[in-house]
């Protein structure tokens, strides 16, 4: 913000302890950090303050649009919405998913088809049997 560098704020420093002296130092970097926390808590109450005044406009555009689209529609009765069906109708519930389960024969430690489609996995690479036999693993 400022393009101040390292070398520029030990000069400040060093001019500052000059100018005021070794014992007031302490008071005045505590009166400048209770300032800095001041001017951030106004900052961010105001802030927020403005952020809730536009959604509370935003709330109001949106209700003023709803009542401009339902002035628009012709009014039905509830009764006779709710005859004919054109009200909402319940979400019908998702149908229940089985785990896919896929096991390895311990022996072999080949794995075995997929139990819900029957499919077999992929074979393993070249490279992933090389490094298999050199640990000392089943090749």
């Amino acid at each position: 913000m400022f393009d101040v560098g390292g070398s520029e704020i030990l000069l400040i420093l060093f001019l500052t302890l000059l100018v005021m002296g070794p014992k007031n130092i302490p008071k005045i970097a505590r009166t400048l950090g209770k300032t800095m926390q001041q001017v951030r808590r106004v900052t961010n109450e105001f802030k927020h303050a403005m952020e809730d005044e536009i959604r509370v406009l935003e709330l109001a555009e949106l209700k003023a649009e709803r009542a401009a689209s339902a002035a628009k529609r012709p009014a039905e009765p509830v009764a006779a919405r709710n005859a004919s069906g054109a009200g909402e109708t319940p979400p019908t519930p998702a149908p229940p998913v089985e785990p896919v389960v896929e096991t390895v024969d311990p022996a072999a430690e080949i794995p075995v088809e997929h139990e819900r489609t029957g499919a077999r996995p992929a074979a393993p690479s070249a490279e992933t049997v090389a490094r298999g036999a050199d640990d000392g693993g089943p090749a």
